[in-house]
């Protein structure tokens, strides 16, 4: 069964560092995306307005939040990358202590007949 989750993090407001970040997702880490498919993420997408980021992530039967950050926390490559991007990332006013990257509730869908 395919879920989608839609998730919201802040850039600092930085044009610099937007752009740097930016670049970065241009020239992902192969080892990080071979761990994004591990954890049963299908596809994932990355929006920007202003400093606003949301993530749009599709994945299969085997994906749980649970699960990823459990596997995150066991890759030092992952464990890098996060660290590195958050200097150019910022919670949201939403999101809980501790915390980065945070779901979306949904609140309206249209789907054609």
């Amino acid at each position: 069964m395919k879920n989608t989750y839609v998730l919201m993090l802040d850039l600092q407001d930085n044009p610099d560092k937007i752009a740097e970040y930016e670049q970065h997702h241009r020239a992902m880490w192969a080892e990080v995306e071979q761990h994004i498919a591990a954890c049963g993420i299908t596809q994932m997408t990355i929006y920007r307005l202003g400093t606003s980021l949301v993530m749009l992530m599709d994945t299969d039967d085997t994906f749980s939040f649970e699960r990823m950050a459990q596997l995150s926390a066991q890759n030092e490559t992952v464990q890098r990358w996060e660290k590195w991007m958050w200097d150019y990332q910022q919670a949201t006013p939403f999101t809980p202590a501790g915390e980065k990257w945070v779901a979306m509730d949904e609140i309206y869908r249209f789907q054609a007949a």
